[in-house]
């Protein structure tokens, strides 16, 4: 995939692909995607991923948005959409193309995804936060000092005693 939209030159490119070929020692990744059907029964792309065991991630990312612990943007999405409706597409199961070139491909079909930059990408973008990790952060900030909470605990502890 060469176009002009790719900051790569052609010597990158071939370099990119050879790192993701052989980014797992063990086989080709296959890259995938998260996807649900809208309200209009058209599929929609939310999450970008490569693996080399379609089933095993499906059930490593299935685990994580049913927990709901983890604030990741795509499992945000998931849980937003209903995790019942949440699949796991097979975009490239022989590796032709990288993840990031499916991240372009995707993005520029209009599907809105939550994840940017690739796991073999040599150029990384920087992920932003979402506004349910912003919240949660603004939550969960410590309110004491290192150590307070130890020695409110222990007070507490002394005048129940006495």
């Amino acid at each position: 995939m060469n176009d002009r939209r790719n900051p790569l030159s052609a010597a990158d490119q071939r370099k990119s692909k050879a790192e993701f070929s052989q980014s797992t020692g063990r086989q080709i990744d296959k890259v995938y995607g998260l996807a649900y059907l809208d309200d209009k029964g058209v599929e929609r792309i939310f999450y970008v991923g490569i693996c080399t065991d379609y089933d095993r991630r499906w059930k490593q990312h299935y685990t994580a948005i049913l927990l709901g612990i983890d604030p990741k943007p795509a499992y945000e999405q998931a849980r937003f959409v209903g995790a019942e409706k949440v699949y796991m597409t097979h975009l490239d199961p022989q590796g032709e193309f990288t993840e990031r070139e499916w991240e372009d491909i995707l993005t520029e079909q209009g599907h809105e995804l939550t994840n940017v930059g690739g796991t073999v990408d040599s150029m990384r973008k920087k992920r932003g936060t979402s506004v349910v990790q912003k919240a949660f952060n603004q939550v969960n900030k410590a309110q004491y000092a290192p150590g307070e909470l130890d020695r409110l605990l222990r007070e507490s502890l002394a005048r129940r005693a006495a």
